[in-house]
């Protein structure tokens, strides 16, 4: 143990407890006491205190003395207090908790939280295990283990989240307006969640749905089912905030739809959900507006992905037939060409997909524009469609084709 004053800005040395040693932001005539070895080694796993500065009762405590790996007579190995430890927690979900994991024995003591074997540093505050904006991802057991030069100890409890109910079932009846709408709209909806409805319509009816509010965070899906479809498959996923469910009718009379939202964990970013206005309606089905999705993109081509450049978000393609493009950059098929994307490729409903090299695919692509560039225009991807996923309507190759024949008045786009 040893007292260092005047030390350089930045003080790294070996391998120490959980994660290496460094210490930063060490300030010129300031005074640090580092538990060490005489060769700068740590001596113990004093994580998560390893250096602290000198006061008058840090003084005291090292003048004392601390338990020693070469003396451990004089050590008393931790024991944790099982009266104020709690074997059994139920937290409810969106709520804030502390697990307390107290121990006798002589310093240095730390403590590890784990689950299942596995470190949850993120959860540990001092010796506690401290459970934020509870979801049912953080039900489990965990372990709480005590060491000291003398010894540990060990003490497991089993943490349960209690799930708020959203979703369930909705009658809608005729003449009458239904609403749903995401756990705590207008506020951001919760992480790690899967909330259900169950949408019935009149004997004789069908649903018409208009979704006002639509914006969801990158990785989580909205699925939509109709009941009718046999193998109760989703009819639709939509992600992201990029596309909107819109209005649209369930596909069958006198059937209940079902409305599934899932949300991972991972918040990378904050969404308000959606809200959906719901009603009886009798016309026939309505389709996806192909005619709007081709005006919004210059081009729009049937193609054989030749390459993917992950690091460059590039893909290669070969033109196999052109349904519509714009100038003044214009394509022919079997030219081979370059396309930007996102992070991602999503499809027509805004969820991640894969191209595969050698499959067939539509893609719509718009221009972007580049100032001071030897390329001044380029393709980005706006979103592709799989003609052979079950999400895929039935007819959009026919109806692709249609417009084909005879193209629409779209108005001119600006480039990207």
């Amino acid at each position: 143990m040893f007292l260092i004053s005047a030390l350089v800005a930045e003080l790294c040395f070996g391998s120490f407890g959980i994660e290496e040693l460094c210490l930063t932001y060490v300030f010129e005539g300031s005074d640090y006491i580092f538990f060490v070895n005489e060769d700068f080694t740590a001596r113990y796993d004093g994580f998560p205190l390893s250096a602290i500065s000198v006061t008058d009762d840090n003084l005291s405590s090292v003048e004392r003395g601390y338990c020693s790996a070469d003396q451990s007579d004089d050590c008393e190995p931790p024991k944790i207090d099982l009266e104020t430890f709690e074997p059994v927690n139920r937290i409810l979900e969106g709520r804030n908790a502390v697990v307390k994991c107290q121990a006798s024995g002589t310093l240095p003591k730390v403590t590890i939280w784990s689950r299942g074997g596995q470190l949850v540093m993120e959860k540990l505050r001092g010796n506690m295990l401290e459970i934020s904006d509870a979801t049912m991802y953080d039900t489990g057991r965990y372990s709480c283990t005590v060491k000291n030069p003398a010894g540990e100890d060990t003490a497991e409890t089993y943490v349960q989240i209690l799930s708020s109910a959203c979703g369930g079932l909705v009658a809608v009846h005729e003449n009458k307006t239904i609403t749903i709408q995401s756990p705590d709209f207008p506020w951001p909806y919760r992480k790690a969640k899967s909330c259900s409805w169950r949408v019935c319509p009149p004997q004789g009816m069908k649903l018409e749905f208009n979704f006002t509010t639509f914006d969801l965070r990158t990785f989580d899906k909205l699925e939509i089912i109709n009941e009718c479809d046999r193998q109760h498959s989703p009819w639709r996923t939509y992600c992201g905030s990029k596309v909107s469910p819109g209005s649209f009718l369930s596909r069958c009379n006198s059937t209940c739809m079902q409305i599934v939202l899932n949300s991972g964990f991972p918040p990378n970013r904050v969404a308000t959900g959606f809200q959906a206005n719901i009603k009886t309606s009798d016309p026939d089905e309505t389709e996806d507006n192909l005619e709007e999705m081709v005006c919004g993109s210059n081009l729009v081509a049937r193609v054989i992905p030749s390459e993917r450049q992950l690091l460059a978000l590039e893909v290669n393609v070969k033109i196999l037939e052109v349904h519509r493009q714009d100038e003044p950059m214009l394509v022919s098929p079997d030219d081979e060409i370059s396309i930007k994307h996102d992070f991602t490729i999503t499809d027509m409903y805004g969820c991640p997909m894969e191209l595969k090299t050698g499959s067939e695919y539509y893609i719509f692509a718009s221009f972007e524009r580049h100032i001071n560039s030897e390329d001044p225009i380029s393709l980005v991807m706006d979103f592709a469609v799989d003609p052979n996923n079950n999400e895929t309507s039935a007819n959009f190759i026919e109806r692709l084709k249609a417009i084909k024949e005879e193209p629409p008045q779209c108005e001119p786009l600006p480039a990207k």
